[in-house]
């Protein structure tokens, strides 16, 4: 586990991709937002889901026969380009894209409380395979959900949160598994994590 000099709380959040939909009802986003602007007593590292595009790949791996593989690369991607959409409409979120980077940041002794986006695409594809631990598995049963929990827990999180466009019917995570409000992994690879809660920005 990455070990780091600050003493400030460290708060991993996830921003579901579905509150990003271009839809004439913003709300959900804009709420998201309210609610990071908050947390303003910590470092906020923001990892930004597939969301409903995701759900297209699902079909199209069935149409053009993709593997596994392929499809979970392909939604990697798509947190990337919705990394880089949600940061072109925040001035004052900056964005990393190396893990060593985002490590040497949160090692500094002179860090402040602040928030910043990580795209996680060369994480997924080239670092996080060669790191101590359960690796993510490269198929369905993996979402951004668990992508989150297992930088949440490389980086000894104080907490994290995933930012959901329903409220969780339960606290207890295999429950949330089997309603389908997290992916399969998600359990597994967020039961070290100090704290987790889930917050519904459509309500």
């Amino acid at each position: 586990m990455f070990e780091r000099h600050s003493t400030l709380p460290l708060h991993v959040i996830k921003i579901g991709g579905s509150l990003l939909a271009n839809t004439s009802d913003r709300s959900a986003i804009e709420n998201a937002a309210m609610w990071l602007a908050q947390q303003s007593g910590s470092i906020n590292v923001v990892i930004v889901g597939g969301g409903h595009a995701v759900d297209h790949l699902r079909h199209w791996q069935r149409q053009f026969n993709l593997t596994e593989k392929q499809a979970h690369l392909n939604a990697v991607q798509v947190m990337s380009l919705n990394t880089s959409r949600l940061a072109r409409s925040s001035c004052k979120t900056s964005v990393i894209t190396s893990w060593k980077a985002l490590t040497n940041f949160l090692d500094s002794d002179n860090a402040n409380p602040t928030t910043i986006m990580f795209d996680c695409l060369s994480f997924v594809q080239d670092v996080e395979p060669t790191l101590k631990g359960t690796t993510l598995a490269s198929d369905w049963s993996c979402t951004s959900d668990s992508i989150a929990a297992r930088i949440a827990q490389l980086l000894g999180a104080d907490k994290l949160t995933l930012l959901k466009s329903r409220t969780a019917c339960s606290g207890d995570l295999r429950t949330l598994q089997y309603a389908n409000y997290v992916d399969a992994s998600f359990p597994q690879m967020a039961a070290d994590i100090k704290s987790v809660t889930f917050v519904d920005c459509n309500s």
